[in-house]
């Protein structure tokens, strides 16, 4: 019977879960089990934060953890693979609430919920005031990343990662929600039809302050027809002060019609007041911005029709030599391909020309616009301070050595040409301080060197070319992995032909990212690859298609587990850990290269190229309550051990090893949610037994 009954539950479950006994006990009452939603809410009479998965509480660090600070507020921190929608009470608000991911959030509908567009969400908020959402990993849902449905107040907004990718918009603010400051430096993209497909969309709400240091994309699927397409849409909606930096594009589907709302970089609908200040590309399909109540100034590029090849394209730039002399930019100067005006298709070809930079030109405090050209490279270059615009290559690097110093490169919009792109020579790039490329790296041929340092934000592709390529990470701004001030490098696409890979500070692959062509990948002293492992897939990984050899030369291998349980395996396919990579095989007590983010895990090198995991025989003793015995807490981590609860505890530092202590210590002393989320699992592993 329970075969059965477990088999019926986790038909309506999307990923692989511990079936408790009060999930059980639930499912035989109702017949149903509500499973698609984590909420987070404040209980009033306990007085205190819990996590509720369905109608059970949970005491599961894999859902994230609820920690409160000296002053009574709380914050929510995910490093995990949540693959449910996270809604937030609307208990919390006014508590100063926060929400930190760096992992991966995402939720799909089921059959039974098509209708429904509570669910399918990211995040999902309602009449509620946070204190502030931070992204610098992935949020997306089947439909919205982020949703802000009626009410809801966030002062502040930031995003390093990504928002939205295949959702059907990737911020969506509905009746009367707002956004104090909002500052995105990653990307926010989407795909769909109608009332979709936008990057961000906005429904009787208000952003105040908005700067744009990345991407946000629109794009319509073949099946839209209004409303669809576009980078940003308004309705009956307003942004204050918006500046621009990055790039505000919108494409449309084959099918679109042109005249309803779609393809636009921005739509203002309704002609309810923007003001903006554009210093990087707005660009849509249709329009840069289809409204007639925007007011601003435009030193960038704003491109009507882009990608067209008639005359519908028309791009506007700012005044070429021009000296800005207000404002946070003042001082910088403007270059252009072409002078200023409004120039068509049929103007480009006989008009523009790549910038070149001579030994006597300025080379710092620069924004330089373009279309089919951009900023040509033919000697040793060091851009400091600047934004480089280009519809399609923003820097084309012809011979020489090139060096971006806190510069934004836009590029890549027409999605066939790479924003950075190398010569046919060898090339030697190097990407530093804050810099943040906006499209993809292709270095072409020849023997090419691309130096990234940890400050640095990517939000595209990394390809080598053909040659023999070197990549190396390296450290510029704190780096200490697990601590509150990382500067981590996170890479979310592909890294493609780049022979050899050294590692010198905190990488991060995500379980989106892809690395193929690498022939050796070095992790040097004080360098950390962070490899996040998808428990959902077979285990796979970043470097699952790659064929190379990953060695040490005193840096680690460190496997993010994400729900990856005591005894699984993870294969490295064609990557040969070599005789540098050392887990706890042969019972090593030091020089440990290979290891988890998990402080309540190990791994150990078996049969050929692959790696088993194991939880710690026995609870570590940091932190420990002095006033408990170290054995009562001890037989209480070995149960979990047996029923295989100890990889849902994400616990990769010393302060979340003193929340999973003081966890253990709550069961002890009987705490009601604590020990009732243990009883329940064990209760199970006794049935199953």
């Amino acid at each position: 019977m329970r075969e059965n009954i477990e088999k019926s539950i986790k038909r309506w479950l999307k990923r692989k879960v511990t079936i408790t006994l009060g999930m059980m006990v639930a499912f035989m009452i109702t017949g149903e089990i509500s499973y698609s939603e984590i909420t987070i809410k404040y209980d009033e009479v306990n007085n205190q934060g819990i996590i509720i998965k369905g109608d059970i509480v949970i005491d599961s660090k894999e859902y994230g953890i609820l920690e409160q600070n000296s002053l009574g507020n709380y914050s929510w921190y995910n490093n995990n693979s949540i693959n449910d929608q996270i809604k937030i009470d609307d208990s919390f608000s006014n508590k100063n609430f926060s929400i930190i991911n760096s992992g991966i959030i995402y939720d799909k509908k089921e059959d039974d919920e098509l209708d429904n567009f509570n669910v399918g969400n990211g995040i999902f908020l309602k009449e509620l005031s946070i204190k502030l959402l931070e992204n610098s990993g992935i949020i997306f849902g089947e439909e919205q990343g982020i949703y802000l449905k009626k009410n809801v107040i966030i002062d502040k907004l930031e995003n390093e990662g990504i928002i939205g990718l295949t959702s059907e918009n990737g911020v969506y603010l509905q009746l009367e929600s707002s956004i104090e400051t909002f500052i995105n430096k990653g990307e926010i993209c989407s795909y769909g039809a109608n009332y979709s497909g936008n990057g961000m969309y906005l429904s009787s709400s208000s952003i105040t302050n908005f700067i744009n240091l990345g991407s946000i994309k629109g794009k319509s699927n073949n099946e839209g027809k209004s409303y669809t397409g576009n980078g940003i849409y308004l309705s009956s909606s307003k942004i204050e002060n918006f500046t621009n930096i990055g790039i505000v594009s919108g494409k449309i589907g084959q099918n679109i019609s042109e005249g309803y709302k779609a393809g636009n970089g921005i739509f203002n609908s309704r002609k309810i007041g923007v003001k903006f200040s554009n210093f990087g590309i707005i660009a849509g399909e249709v329009k840069a911005i289809h409204t007639d109540n925007v007011s601003g100034e435009n030193l960038g590029l704003l491109i009507d029709g882009a990608g067209k090849t008639d005359d519908t394209l028309k791009i506007v730039v700012g005044e070429s030599q021009k000296i800005i002399t207000s404002g946070e930019y003042n001082g910088y100067e403007i270059k252009n391909t072409f002078t200023k005006g409004e120039y068509k298709y049929s103007d480009i070809a006989s008009r523009e020309n790549d910038i070149t930079l001579s030994d006597t030109d300025n080379k710092d405090k620069l924004i330089i616009n373009g279309y089919n050209k951009g900023l040509k490279i033919n000697s040793d270059l060091t851009l400091s301070n600047s934004i480089v615009n280009s519809y399609t290559t923003a820097i084309n690097i012809d011979g020489g050595n090139f060096t971006g110093d806190n510069i934004v490169i836009n590029g890549g919009i027409d999605e066939t040409s790479a924003t950075i792109k190398g010569s046919d020579s060898s090339d030697n790039l190097a990407l530093t301080n804050g810099t943040i490329i906006n499209g993809n790296i292709d270095l072409g041929a020849g023997d090419d060197k691309l130096s990234i340092d940890n400050t640095v934000q990517l939000n595209g592709d990394l390809l080598g070319g053909t040659g023999i390529d070197n990549l190396i990470f390296y450290p510029k701004g704190v780096s200490t992995f697990g601590g509150e001030d990382d500067n981590n490098i996170n890479i979310f696409n592909k890294v493609e032909g780049f022979e050899n890979i050294n590692v010198v500070t905190d990488v991060t692959l995500f379980e989106s990212a892809e690395v193929t062509g690498a022939d050796s990948i070095t992790i040097q002293k004080d360098g950390n690859l962070i490899l996040r492992i998808d428990s959902t897939n077979g285990n796979s990984h970043a470097l699952s298609g790659n064929t190379g050899v990953i060695s040490s030369e005193g840096g680690k291998l460190l496997l993010a587990l994400n729900g990856v349980g005591e005894g699984e395996t993870i294969d490295f396919g064609n990557n040969k850990l070599d005789d540098t990579i050392k887990g706890n095989e042969i019972g090593y007590t030091s020089g440990i290269t290979l290891d988890t983010t998990s402080l309540l895990h190990s791994l150990a090198k078996v049969e050929g190229n692959t790696v088993i995991v194991n939880a710690v025989e026995n609870l570590p003793t940091d932190f420990m309550p002095t006033s408990i015995d170290y054995s009562k807490l001890n037989s209480i981590y070995q149960s979990m051990r047996i029923t295989d609860q100890v990889k849902e505890f994400d616990v990769t530092d010393d302060k979340k090893l003193s929340g999973f202590t003081s966890y253990l210590n709550d069961i002890y002393a009987g705490n009601p949610y604590s020990f009732l989320s243990y009883q329940e699992n064990l209760s199970i592993c006794l049935v199953m037994l």
